[in-house]
């Protein structure tokens, strides 16, 4: 770790949710554990960069269907509709699956990521802060932000 991530770590994980890397230090119960996780729905891999530095033992799955480069902090990277990555990856061998708010909100995609995880396992769901100054700061320049569109 650089001696900047040291000192001011927020900067260095600005793009990941360091409270989704709190939950899964819950489920393990050791840092040296190796943890298989799943993470869908996320447009970089920021995450899996905290995660695997936290908890260097883990394997970090990405799944994108679609994606200009390809993330590089993901132990394995799945391209590739839903349903057909899902059967990349045997029942019941992961520990996390994290999704976001295309997944959450629908049934069928919550239906096929069910049995990849382990009896224990669990699922974590992420959903953006519309109040975060970054959000406000997307819909000033009329990018969307949030599912939410700037009046033109």
């Amino acid at each position: 770790m650089s001696r900047a991530a040291a000192l001011f770590p927020d900067e260095f994980y600005h793009d990941a949710d360091l409270r989704l890397v709190q939950a899964i230090q819950a489920i393990s119960s050791a840092p040296t554990e190796a943890l298989d996780i799943l993470d869908v729905d996320s447009p970089s891999s920021a995450f899996a960069e905290v995660l695997r530095h936290i908890l260097p033992a883990c394997k970090v799955l990405g799944l994108v269907e679609a994606h200009a480069s390809p993330p590089e902090h993901y132990t394995l990277l799945l391209t590739g509709e839903l349903s057909e990555a899902a059967h990349q990856i045997p029942p019941a061998s992961l520990d996390a699956i994290i999704i976001g708010e295309r997944t959450l909100a629908d049934p069928a995609r919550l239906a096929i990521l069910r049995p990849l995880l382990r009896p224990q396992g669990k699922l974590l769901a992420t959903a953006p802060n519309a109040q975060h100054w970054t959000q406000h700061d997307r819909l000033l320049r009329g990018e969307p932000a949030c599912g939410l569109t700037a009046p033109q």
